[in-house]
């Protein structure tokens, strides 16, 4: 019997998705305001070097979300198996790792600014000292970057998705304030920009203090032993596919700068750079929805809830097809918005920009389609065919298509990008048949189905006494017309109606309108989880009475289950419940 809703998944969905969104949109916007700010109060000559600095802005990413990312995917996935120490360590690596890798990155930068910066200019000397400026002040960014992001993300897999939202927007606030007072008032020049971004970031690790005294947070750091430094192939399998993206975007861009210079000059460099701004915008639907989705599916994938991963990816791509085709429309129509409000004015750079903003549009549907295809596969841990995505597609297929268009024809060089999305979701839907055939993994999605002879009795109801007393009859049917022995299938029938009950009670203000049920019976053993998403409430602390016998409540499900674990993750409670 299976007849499950997906009203406590949509829920959580679209509880993390706004405030995840404004979080990402915190962090676009920023950057999109801040070369706004730059264009105005500097020129297009700065604007440029900011474009030919983004090299090290995706390095920077490459190592940040190869450290947040495979952390939280890797640690939502242990929550979801009930292993707190194992989450609690895959936390404390991911922080602290990233943190020491990022700080010999950024002494790199700072010590080597001046080559790196006649690299990036490819032999315009005149944008070389812009460079030069920017790197060495925003070179110490990266811890900074890491602590605030990265915390604000496990604030979220918590349930705290409000106050996760609330760090990266005060953090890039403070950003746009000091550049605006470091450019415009201080006369710092491209160097003032650098410097707000990476003391914006300060002020984001100053805001998560409160997260870290908490008593109540759900990952803690811990003190790693030696042996467990082998755990980080778990954070770097889990990340790799996000840190891929973002070093074979930071290798495309280098080839694409070289062919965007040599074929469309330094007009063509500057609509680089504002369309790229452009397209931070638009990864504030896309790469919002991408975090909603990884600590969601890595969780549910953790506990085997395929129903709840089927239901939260349709959730993901709906969203994403909906705004990103709308937002298209728009760009399309109106592209001369864009370069007026970047500060371009020149007839020349517009006659080059406005043509390529309506022809890059054209990829923003289906490449947010293979972004999530991307975290999909990542959270559910097929590691090569997501890692093989960010390569093939951000790196070899956009690479090829530019420079054979812009060989033909470089005002039609933008359509390099459309081409090669639509190439990328051929190609995963090709090995996605050969996974299929080889394995029993199933659909588009390729989920393990598990054990066959499994038998799984998965419902919903509404989180209210009368549906709750009613369970213990359904629950003791299936068991045992399953081959459960009857006195263990009255165990588990009273076990299922105790916790509902309880739930039904105690939810808290009625914050909880619904109760997942699931009992899986697989081989001899037999699973018993219980999920609302109520108040914190976990049946392991409550007291109840020595000596004297059970008969209701949390008394009864300990004296007739084997073994009871609770775990609080993504604002659900979950009791899992297994007997003997």
């Amino acid at each position: 019997m299976i007849d499950r809703t997906n009203t406590l998944i949509n829920k959580k969905f679209r509880a993390f998705l706004i405030p995840t969104i404004v979080s990402t949109a915190a962090l676009a916007v920023a950057s999109v305001i801040d070369n706004i700010l730059v264009g105005n109060l500097l020129g297009e000559a700065e604007l440029a070097a900011i474009g030919l600095s983004s090299p090290f802005i995706f390095a920077l990413n490459t190592i940040a979300l190869l450290f947040m990312v495979g952390g939280l995917i890797s640690a939502s996935a242990a929550k979801g198996q009930m292993n707190e120490r194992k989450a609690n360590l895959l936390f404390t690596l991911s922080i602290y790792g990233g943190a020491f890798v990022l700080l010999i990155f950024g002494v790199a930068i700072y010590s080597f600014a001046e080559p790196i910066a006649r690299l990036l200019a490819l032999g315009k000397e005149s944008l070389v000292p812009f460079v030069v400026n920017y790197l060495r002040m925003s070179a110490f960014s990266g811890p900074f970057v890491l602590f605030t992001l990265a915390l604000s993300q496990y604030m979220r897999a918590e349930g705290q998705v409000r106050a996760s939202a609330v760090i990266p927007i005060v953090a890039n606030a403070a950003d746009l304030v000091m550049g605006y007072v470091f450019m415009a008032h201080m006369d710092m020049g491209i160097s003032g920009a650098g410097l707000s971004t990476t003391l914006s970031y300060v002020v984001g690790v100053l805001l998560t203090i409160p997260y870290l005294a908490s008593k109540k947070r759900a990952f803690r750091f811990i003190l790693p032993k030696l042996r467990e430094l082998a755990y980080y192939l778990s954070i770097f399998e889990a990340g790799m596919s996000r840190s891929l993206g973002a070093l074979t975007v930071m290798l495309r861009n280098i080839i694409l700068n070289a062919i965007i210079l040599s074929a469309l000059g330094v007009n063509g460099m500057t609509a680089m750079t504002v369309i790229t701004s452009v397209m931070n915008l638009v990864k504030i639907i896309i790469s919002g929805t991408s975090d909603t989705l990884a600590p969601i599916i890595s969780t549910l994938n953790g506990e085997r809830d395929f129903f709840g991963v089927r239901e939260s990816a349709k959730a993901a791509f709906k969203f994403v097809i909906t705004a990103c085709v709308i937002v298209s429309v728009f760009l399309i129509a109106f592209p001369q918005l864009i370069g007026a409000a970047f500060g371009v004015r020149d007839a020349q750079v517009l006659a080059v920009l406005n043509p390529a903003i309506r022809l890059y549009t054209l990829s923003f549907t289906f490449f947010g389609i293979v972004n999530i295809m991307q975290t999909f596969y990542a959270a559910t841990g097929r590691a090569k065919l997501s890692s093989f995505i960010p390569i093939a597609d951000d790196f070899v297929f956009i690479s090829v298509f530019v420079f054979a268009l812009s060989l033909i024809n470089a005002d039609l060089l933008w359509l390099g990008f459309l081409f090669a999305e639509l190439l990328t979701i051929a190609t995963v839907l090709i090995i996605g048949a050969r996974v299929r055939r080889r394995s029993d993994a199933e659909g588009v999605l390729l989920l393990k189905p598990g054990n066959p002879d499994e038998r799984v009795w998965d419902t919903t109801i509404p989180a209210d006494v009368d549906s709750a007393v009613n369970l213990s009859e359904q629950v003791i049917g299936f068991c045992t017309s399953n081959g459960t022995p009857s006195e263990l299938a009255v165990r588990v029938g009273i076990a299922v109606e105790e916790v509902a009950v309880n739930i039904a009670k105690y939810g808290g203000n009625n914050r909880s309108n619904a109760i997942d049920i699931l009992v899986r019976l697989d081989g001899e053993k037999l699973t018993l989880r219980i999920r609302d998403d109520g108040q914190i409430f976990s049946p392991l602390e409550v007291d109840t009475p020595q000596n004297e016998p059970a008969t209701t409540g949390i008394a009864v499900l300990r004296a007739i289950a084997g073994n009871i674990e609770y775990s609080r993750q993504l604002g659900f409670n979950t009791t899992v419940v297994t007997f003997a």
